[in-house]
């Protein structure tokens, strides 16, 4: 149900964010398949950061993950095809939608 609005009305982006937030996560996870094609460690960071594609479309995504999981992958390059189990969230400070990735397995 769309949020009632008007120039003279406008919603709080706050409201607009957090609604958005809760209608996408209620997909809750799903295991994915895809092409990592950038992978960006941070030394000493606890989360790090994927990006992965579609292997047939230009569709790409933001994969955020604990430090553990991508290590007990393996050792991953980019271009490796991985299944993926993520869940969708948007980031509330930036508006951002990206994936948390809880597990990673090359195909």
């Amino acid at each position: 149900m769309p949020l009632p609005s008007s120039p003279d009305a406008p919603q709080p982006l706050r409201v607009i964010v957090n609604t958005t937030k809760e209608w996408v996560e209620r997909l809750g996870p799903v295991w994915v398949e895809g092409q990592l094609i950038e992978i960006k460690r941070r030394a000493g960071g606890v989360t790090q950061f994927l990006t992965l594609r579609d292997k047939l479309a230009e569709v790409s995504v933001t994969l955020s993950t604990p430090t553990a999981v991508l290590d007990s992958a393996g050792p991953l390059v980019e271009g490796t095809v991985v299944a993926a189990w993520v869940k969708p969230t948007v980031w509330t400070k930036s508006g951002s939608l990206t994936f948390e990735c809880r597990e990673l397995r090359p195909s």
